[in-house]
């Protein structure tokens, strides 16, 4: 699946991506996990 998107030059920006989905999810869920 990797491979298949782009080459090696996206594969940084992708990183990057991911890691900063993961953090918002995860404060997301904090946050309502507070709110309820």
């Amino acid at each position: 699946m990797r491979g298949r998107r782009k080459p090696c030059a996206a594969r940084p920006q992708e990183k990057g991506r991911a890691v900063t989905m993961r953090i918002t999810i995860s404060a997301v869920r904090k946050r309502l996990k507070t709110v309820s």
